[in-house]
């Protein structure tokens, strides 16, 4: 397949292997770094190997409050550093919630052409699909439909293909011939006008459609509730000795990461502790800190329920790290309740870089201390199943990507992917 990103490359390829009947209904300029959805048809029957498909080609489904016959997938690539999104149809239905069916869908699967290796509907119905599109579902026409409108014109047969379907839910005035001879005149202000008719008038010829839409409703209610605690989105942890590259990081990832990333600081010292007094009362400032990590966490996990990555910079882990010497049993008391304050986050990310390297990053602490609390840091991590360690002395980008690619290795474990 040429003009296709590597990583539809292996779906698509995927989904041929598996015998999958399917075709891209849109955008095939795109495919090589395609920044909205990659939107496809798939044959009811083979719903379920394509799932299994998308997911050997590490593409997972989401799980998204979308209901219907409509499923969606998403793969990232570690040297693009690109977000791929596919949303996958069963069915060719229109409208709000779906519920304007049009028949035909077999007809367009047997009708399909390859372009440049990726199976399409025919050019007469791929005309009607994006024509519908634009008027039924969005009620205008952009300059993106009319571009492809414009080039698909002069091959479409009004009295073939899809315009049968076309003709039989048409209103007075709008049949197939109607339409394209508005399309190949450029009157697009007029089929835009024409757009609630013909909608009204569609659903008036399918009774079946209301009924349709308010099932589609109702399956949106029911996902929405099933799937409540398993759509929560990831909380990161990132922990490091100071120059080990936290805040660079938490930084970074908002941009890296496909879902939308919220950043809590969660550190034991500095942040809204570092020109904090000393105690009045015995207790109060391990009181102080516990109350700011619970609220901080709460937060979190509202962001977290709506889908949103939480990025921890910090986490109440380091204290854990090996005490100072000298320290008594009151302070070893303290440190193991902070160090057990929170919940386990989904994904912890050690940053390591030598001592020496650290120093010479911030210039803060000494090289010595800074390499005993790297040597804490890894200890602490191989005790944690969910943490990684990344190497942080090499460039910035490559840690970038290790970071992202372990979360992504968590939320693909989660939506139970390999």
């Amino acid at each position: 397949m040429t003009g296709v990103h590597p990583r539809l490359v292996e779906a698509f390829g995927a989904l041929d292997a598996a015998g999958v009947r399917w075709c891209l209904l849109r955008g095939r300029s795109e495919l090589d770094a395609p920044a909205g959805d990659v939107d496809l048809l798939l044959h009811p029957a083979d719903a379920t190997r394509a799932r299994r498909a998308f997911g050997d080609a590490e593409m997972p489904a989401l799980r998204v409050w979308a209901g219907g016959r409509q499923s969606f997938f998403l793969g990232w690539d570690r040297d693009s550093e690109l977000w791929v999104y596919v949303h996958a149809v069963t069915e060719l239905s229109f409208g709000p919630f779906h519920g304007l069916r049009l028949p035909g869908m077999d007809g367009v699967l047997a009708r399909l052409e390859r372009s440049d290796g990726v199976p399409m509907p025919a050019p007469s119905d791929r005309f009607w699909i994006t024509l519908l599109h634009g008027l039924v579902d969005k009620g205008r026409l952009d300059p993106r439909h009319r571009a492809a409108l414009t080039e698909l014109a002069p091959f479409v047969d009004p009295r073939a293909g899809l315009a049968v379907e076309v003709d039989r839910i048409a209103s007075p005035g709008s049949g197939p011939s109607a339409l394209l001879d508005g399309v190949r005149a450029a009157r697009w202000e007029d089929l835009e006008r024409a757009a609630p008719t013909f909608r009204t008038h569609w659903g008036r010829r399918d009774p079946a459609a209301a009924v349709r839409a308010a099932r589609h409703r109702a399956s949106l209610l029911l996902v929405k509730i099933r799937e409540i605690s398993t759509r929560r989105g990831m909380g990161v942890a990132l922990l490091a000795p100071d120059g080990g590259g936290k805040s660079r990081l938490a930084t970074a990832l908002p941009a890296a990461l496909y879902f939308p990333v919220r950043r809590f600081y969660m550190g034991l010292e500095g942040g809204p502790f570092a020109n904090a007094g000393p105690s009045l009362l015995p207790g109060s400032g391990m009181l102080r800190r516990l109350a700011h990590l619970w609220r901080n966490w709460i937060e979190a996990r509202y962001h977290q329920a709506r889908r949103r990555c939480v990025v921890f910079e910090r986490y109440p882990y380091e204290a854990l790290l090996p005490a100072p010497e000298g320290a008594g049993l009151l302070s070893l008391a303290r440190r193991a309740v902070l160090g057990h304050a929170l919940p386990v986050p989904d994904v912890v990310l050690v940053l390591d870089a030598p001592g020496e390297v650290l120093y010479q990053r911030k210039g803060e602490h000494s090289p010595e201390g800074l390499e005993r609390d790297r040597r804490g840091y890894l200890r602490l991590a191989e005790r944690l199943p969910q943490a990684t360690v990344l190497d942080a002395t090499r460039p910035f980008a490559e840690v970038r990507r290790d970071a992202t690619a372990a979360v992504w290795r968590a939320y693909r474990r989660r939506l139970g992917s390999r």
